[in-house]
C-alpha cells in the first residue's frame, strides 16, 4: 500500500541530491551492446539512456563532439581529450563445433574475422587485427555482417574452428551445433569504459565518474582469467589491469 509513496519519496530524495550537485539537466549516456545496470537504475544520477546503439568509435566522437555527455565504449588507445574509467575487462570466448573434447582454446588456433564494413566494425576490426598478430590466430576477412548473429553462427559453422566471438550481445540463440570455450594462452580482454570529456568539470560528471569507480565497476567485474591475459599495447588500462594480475 505504501510503495508509491517510498517511491515518490526516493525520486524527491534524489532530485534534492541531484539539485545540491550542481547538475543542470539530465547527462545524456551512450552505450553500444552493454549497459551496466547500476547505471541505468541510479537515483542519485540523472540520466537520460540515449537508444541510437552505434559502435564505440562513433559513440565516442559523439562524446567529443558534445552529442553525448557519457558513453558506455572500447577505447583502442588514449585521447587526452577523453577520460576513461575502467567499468570491466570482459574476457572474450571462442564459439567452437560441440561435440570436441577440449575445455579451453589455445589463442594460437583461433579464427578471427574482421568485416570490410568499417563504419561498423572499425572498433572491432583493430582488436582483432592486433589480437591476430600477437598470438599467431589466423584473420578470416568477410563482407557480410558476419561478426554478429546468426550470420556469425553461419560463418563458424562453415569453418568447422574455433572462433573468437566479439563482445556484441547476441540476441540470437546458439546453435545446438555450436558451444562457447574460455580462450587461453593468452585470454583477450575487451575493456568497457565510461568515457567523458576530460574538460567535463560539472559537479554531475564528477559523480557519475566517482559512481563507475565505486559502484559500476566492482560489480561489472569478474574474475580475471588465472593465466596469461592479451590487450592491446594502447589499451588506456592496460597497466592497471596488467599490475593487478
Amino acid at each position: 500500500m505504501l510503495l508509491p509513496d517510498a517511491r515518490e519519496i526516493l525520486e524527491l530524495a534524489a532530485r534534492a541530491q541531484r539539485r545540491l550537485a550542481g547538475a543542470t539537466g539530465p547527462l545524456r549516456v551512450g552505450y553500444v551492446s552493454w549497459l551496466p545496470e547500476q547505471l541505468a537504475a541510479s537515483t542519485a544520477l540523472d540520466i537520460r539512456v540515449d537508444e541510437w546503439i552505434m559502435p564505440s568509435h562513433v559513440q565516442i566522437a559523439r562524446v567529443l563532439d558534445g552529442g553525448l555527455d557519457a558513453a558506455v565504449a572500447w577505447a583502442g588507445s588514449r585521447d587526452e581529450r577523453l577520460d576513461f574509467r575502467l567499468l570491466w575487462p570482459e574476457p572474450l570466448l571462442a564459439v567452437t563445433p560441440t561435440g570436441r573434447t577440449e575445455t579451453t582454446v589455445p589463442a594460437g588456433r583461433l579464427r578471427v574475422l574482421v568485416d570490410a564494413d568499417l563504419t561498423s566494425w572499425q572498433a572491432w576490426n583493430d582488436f582483432a587485427t592486433e589480437f591476430a598478430e600477437a598470438t599467431g590466430a589466423r584473420l578470416v576477412h568477410i563482407d557480410d555482417g558476419g561478426i554478429a548473429g546468426t550470420a556469425f553462427h553461419d560463418r563458424a559453422l562453415r569453418l568447422n574452428a574455433p572462433v573468437l566471438m566479439s563482445p556484441k550481445r547476441y540476441s540470437d540463440r546458439l546453435p545446438a551445433r555450436l558451444s562457447t570455450r574460455p580462450v587461453v594462452d593468452p585470454c583477450p580482454l575487451w575493456c568497457w569504459s565510461l568515457v567523458t570529456r576530460a574538460d567535463d568539470d560539472r559537479e554531475s560528471t564528477a559523480a557519475l565518474r566517482e559512481h563507475a569507480v565505486n559502484v559500476i565497476q566492482p560489480a561489472a567485474s569478474r574474475n580475471t582469467p588465472a593465466g596469461p591475459i592479451w590487450l592491446p599495447s594502447a589499451d588506456p588500462h592496460r597497466d592497471r589491469i596488467r599490475s593487478l594480475g
